[in-house]
């Protein structure tokens, strides 16, 4: 009864990813495996990878290795699940290693690793491959998404669509749909695209996640809350889900216009933890008080560049880049703003939970990535906590890499000098490179 399960799985997911490479006439990229437990678990493994399943997908690949260390695609995809380190540059030697015996698509896919993003290059290899193996289902699908503009992605994603049945291998191609007509404005559409999602997947996590994203987006978070708790259920490791829903649960954010008081007493005070926002002084634009506080922590709006819609407020709380200080980090903000050295009697701390709309780690007060003398050195933040010091020659020491996790420093070398502490999901906006 176990080996026909196994082999029933085989079939399953074989269908839905249209990677069944035993006849000679195709030349697909050779994923599979003798061993039919190693093979399941690779195919598996692939299945919920296009789904975005990336914490199952990573149990499966390393599962089938356990039963054939052979499999070089197994390495391939551990390698992309894997944060940059040792243990990616060992899947990365593995898959070269063992691709050397396998067809040309298959080597095309391990030579990705050597590839740089950018400049349509990426493209080029998976062009290359699906000319190869147009029915390759895998092939074409990355082949659709490595096209330059949403909409070459879309028509691309309809094709195959099209070319394939609405079986349990479409979902992730409508998932992709959904959200490249999202980001193009076919909001209607995009939702069509979720719901057929939902359809053909009803038991997997993603597509409530995903649906969940796009009420979201939509400020619906109500329905929001109910597709990614759905989600979690379904897949309680859903970090991506759990972390939403938190944000929801604990946001409470007033309906109604951005410009009034309730609202931004809420956006500006959640910039830090709640034992501290809820008894700080809230400041409105004019450095006004919208609310008395009692601890000594001040929260305001900090993004220099002003609301891109005066008329109706902040769009969110990322973009008036709210900041919590304490009596020190205050005296910081009021040299900063005004251009002067700050005077303080000690260090201080700022939380910004919110984030920022980006800054020049290396130079103060540059308001857009096109004026940064090195765009690299250009860093749009997610949530963390900041020490301001009396003296910045203490913080010298530190790093100023913003990639590698740890807490840097931001501004070094200038009277602003201070260290930037990443906290959960601080790099939202802009992965580590």
């Amino acid at each position: 009864m176990k080996k026909l399960l196994v082999i029933g799985l085989i079939a399953l997911i074989a269908v839905g990813c249209n990677q069944s490479p035993t006849s000679p006439a195709k030349k697909y990229i050779e994923w599979r495996s003798d061993n039919e437990i190693a093979d399941a678990m690779a195919m598996k493994g692939l299945f919920h990878f296009v789904n975005i399943e990336q914490e199952i997908a990573y149990t499966y690949f390393k599962g089938s290795l356990d039963h054939d260390s052979t499999l070089f695609g197994s390495h391939v995809v551990l390698a992309w699940l894997t944060p940059e380190g040792d243990e990616r540059k060992m899947h990365q030697d593995k898959a070269r290693e063992l691709v050397k015996d396998k067809n040309e698509t298959s080597k095309l896919l391990v030579s990705l690793f050597d590839v740089p993003p950018g400049e349509g290059k990426r493209h080029a290899v998976w062009a290359k491959m699906h000319e190869i193996e147009p029915d390759g289902g895998f092939i074409h699908w990355r082949y659709a998404l490595s096209k330059p503009t949403p909409e070459e992605r879309i028509s691309e994603l309809e094709t195959l669509l099209a070319k394939e049945n609405h079986t349990l291998g479409t979902g992730h191609i409508l998932n992709n749909l959904g959200y490249l007509n999202y980001a193009v404005g076919n909001k209607s559409k995009a939702k069509s695209y979720f719901d057929e999602y939902i359809k053909v997947y009803p038991t997997g996590p993603n597509p409530y996640d995903s649906m969940g994203e796009y009420y979201h987006n939509e400020k619906d978070y109500d329905n929001s809350l109910v597709y990614y708790n759905k989600s979690v259920e379904l897949f309680p490791g859903n970090r991506s889900g759990i972390n939403m829903i938190k944000e929801m649960d604990k946001s409470g954010e007033p309906s109604g216009s951005h410009t009034s008081s309730e609202w931004q007493i809420w956006a500006y005070s959640t910039a830090a933890p709640s034992y501290i926002a809820e008894n700080a002084t809230v400041l409105n634009g004019n450095m006004e008080p919208l609310r008395e506080g009692t601890n000594g922590w001040t929260c305001l709006a900090a993004n220099p560049r002003g609301m891109s819609d005066p008329e109706n407020g902040w769009e969110n709380p990322h973009e008036a880049m709210p900041v919590c200080v304490d009596g020190e980090s205050m005296k910081w903000m009021q040299g900063f703003m005004s251009g002067t050295i700050p005077e303080m009697d000690h260090d201080g701390f700022a939380w910004m939970l919110h984030g920022d709309m980006g800054e020049d780690n290396s130079t103060p007060r540059v308001m857009a990535k096109d004026d940064a003398k090195d765009p690299s050195q250009w860093i749009e933040s997610g949530p963390h906590l900041m020490l301001m010091p009396k003296d910045p020659k203490t913080i010298e020491g530190q790093t100023s890499d913003f990639n590698s996790g740890s807490p840097y420093v931001m501004f070094g070398g200038t009277p602003y000098a201070h260290l930037m502490i990443p906290v959960n999901d601080y790099y939202q906006y802009q992965p580590r490179q």
